[in-house]
């Protein structure tokens, strides 16, 4: 299906990006300090599903379909990008490694967040930020 990748989260930032809500460049982590990098990628999760209200039930929905493999290595190359400005010593495959672990946390936050009621989204959203937070300060530095 051509729209099979609209459902993932790496389509989901690029476009945002593309509509001008972020830059890639706000993601640079050498800018930001770990904790606004990590709230900044969730909570532009949060406001995507709050703006578009059939996004939520979709994820849940039964369907298995494939990917489009060059929106996810694009989003991850541009993180990869970022994480090696932010620490020089970084290679090429950790970085990625790094990458393909934070758009996994992004994934399953999508998948708690779906599941679980409005009045609990917020703790839900503030523990994915924690975890990012703790799992970049400890990769990145």
């Amino acid at each position: 299906m051509a729209d099979d990748g609209k459902r993932s989260i790496p389509f989901n930032v690029a476009l945002a990006a593309l509509k001008g809500k972020i830059s890639l460049r706000d993601f640079n982590p050498k800018g930001l300090r770990d904790d606004d990098f990590a709230g900044r990628l969730v909570d532009l999760m949060a406001e995507f599903a709050a703006e578009h209200p059939a996004y939520l039930p979709l994820i849940a929905a039964p369907i298995r379909f494939a990917r489009d493999a060059s929106v996810r290595q694009n989003i991850r190359a541009q993180f990869s990008k970022a994480f090696m400005a932010r620490n020089q010593g970084l290679t090429r495959d950790r970085a990625l490694l790094i990458a393909n672990v934070v758009v996994q946390l992004m994934k399953g936050l999508v998948s708690l967040y779906a599941a679980t009621p409005l009045r609990d989204r917020t703790a839900v959203i503030n523990e994915f930020k924690l975890v990012l937070t703790l799992y970049l300060a400890e990769v990145l530095h």
